[in-house]
C-alpha cells in the first residue's frame, strides 16, 4: 500500500492533464458544490471497491466457517462409525488438506506478476480513497 500512496498524487496530476477540461473543471450546477465530474466518478468507483471488499470478506469468512463445519461433522460421522481415534484422524486430515491448499495459494502469490498486480490494485485503492482537494479560490463553493 505504501507504493500506492506514493504514486497516487502523480496519477491524479497526470490524469488532470490528459482528461478534457469539461471532466476536470468544477461543475457549475445549482448546488454549487465545486466538484468536478472526475471527483464524482472517483467517489462512485470508491463505493464500488468498498462494496466489493465487503462481499469478498464475507465470502471468505463463509468459506472458513464451511470448512470448520465440514471437518467437525466428518469427525462426528467417522467417530460414530469407526471410533473416536479415527474421527480425530479424519478431522486432522481435513485440516491438513485445507492448510496445504492455502499454502499452495500463497506460494502462487509470490511471483513478479502477482506482486505487480498487487501494487497496481493498491495504487488504484489509494487513488480512490485519497482525500479530495479543496476547490481553488474563485471556484464555485
Amino acid at each position: 500500500m505504501t507504493l500506492g500512496k506514493k504514486v497516487t498524487p502523480h496519477i491524479k496530476t497526470q490524469a488532470k492533464k490528459l482528461l478534457p477540461n469539461n471532466v476536470t473543471k468544477p461543475l457549475t450546477t445549482t448546488d454549487e458544490t465545486g466538484r468536478s465530474k472526475a471527483d464524482d466518478i472517483i467517489e462512485v468507483a470508491g463505493a464500488g471497491v468498498k462494496g466489493f471488499g465487503v462481499v469478498y470478506l464475507s465470502l471468505e469468512e463463509a468459506a472458513k466457517a464451511l470448512g470448520r463445519c465440514l471437518a467437525s461433522q466428518t469427525r462426528d460421522t467417522v467417530s460414530h462409525k469407526y471410533g473416536q481415534q479415527y474421527g480425530e484422524a479424519a478431522e486432522n486430515a481435513l485440516y491438513t488438506a485445507g492448510n496445504t491448499a492455502l499454502a499452495a495459494h500463497n506460494i502462487t502469490q509470490l511471483g513478479p506478476k502477482a506482486i505487480a498486480k498487487k501494487a497496481a490494485k493498491d495504487t488504484a485503492k489509494a487513488v480512490i480513497t485519497m482525500p479530495r482537494e479543496k476547490p481553488p479560490d474563485g471556484a464555485a463553493n
